[in-house]
């Protein structure tokens, strides 16, 4: 019952959250749609654009964590980070097929997150309401009294306390009901709005393995390079190093063997005798 409870509260959280940015997206298109123009006006929409089209991936992150978060799946952020330059700025906005996501969403929003977020106001409205009518009914006027359920006016304590009661069970009902239903609904709606499809994933995919693969082929060149290289002075250095320890040998060596051989000659030619 408490987890129930607790799929109620926070389905309700996440549409009366979109209530308010969906009646923001509204200005936010248009808004958008001034930036692109500006671009003609001295050249104040080459910079001021791209900024406006990365705040709107950070707002579009935002619902798309929100909604992860609601379904319990996982998600792979999206960076809203802008290159250096004027013009590497608009090839990015031009490549990435995400900001046409974040503009196709905005506009989904505005209807969905409208439509979804009034009825979740209705929703919490009807339990709110009977509450209202079981206890507050005598501050309205006898000539307008108040009414519950379908237009029925509160007239006394037993009105107000019988239909009260009903309007409460039959609004929490319907709200235990609908509320988790309907935030699960939106939420995949716009996971599916900004997540990319399956041909620009595997697009995706591939343009990753590409990269990694360019960056092993120039690691392993890089690699090669260096040990070629280590190999190459190593060896020279220690062909150095056998040449001098040799000369420094037969320096050491060769004199003393010179000096001996005239010695051992004569010794040699004295045991000699003619006959």
């Amino acid at each position: 019952m408490r987890e129930r409870w607790d799929q109620v509260w926070r389905g309700s959280r996440y549409l009366l959250i979109g209530l308010p940015t969906a009646l923001a997206a509204i200005l936010v298109v248009p808004f958008l749609a001034v930036g692109a123009l500006s671009t003609g006006l001295g050249g104040v929409g080459l910079v001021v654009f791209p900024r406006m089209v990365a705040g709107l991936r950070l707002w579009a992150e935002w619902h798309r964590r929100r909604a992860a978060e609601l379904l319990g799946v996982t998600i792979t952020p999206r960076s809203a980070t802008l290159a250096k330059g004027v013009g590497a700025q608009w090839r990015q906005l031009l490549d990435d097929r995400g900001n046409r996501r974040d503009l196709r969403w905005a506009l989904q929003h505005i209807v969905i997150g409208l439509a979804s977020g009034l009825g979740a106001l209705l929703c919490v409205g009807l339990p709110v309401g009977g509450l209202i009518a079981a206890t507050l009914w005598w501050i309205f006027p006898a000539d307008e009294p108040m009414t519950v359920l379908l237009a029925v006016p509160v007239t006394g304590w037993g009105s107000a306390l019988g239909l009260g009661a009903v309007q409460i069970v039959l609004g929490g009902a319907l709200t235990a009901w609908a509320m988790p239903r309907l935030a699960r609904w939106e939420a995949r709606v716009s996971l599916a709005a900004l997540e990319p499809s399956a041909e620009e994933q595997l697009a995706e995919r591939v343009g990753e393995l590409t990269e990694s693969r360019a960056g092993v082929l120039d690691a392993h060149g890089a690699e090669l390079r260096r040990i070629e290289r280590d190999l190459h002075d190593g060896t020279q250095a220690r062909l150095v190093a056998i040449a001098m320890r040799l000369g420094v040998a037969r320096r050491r060596f060769l004199p003393t063997s010179r000096a001996r051989s005239p010695d051992c000659c004569r010794r040699r030619t004295r045991g000699r005798r003619r006959p």
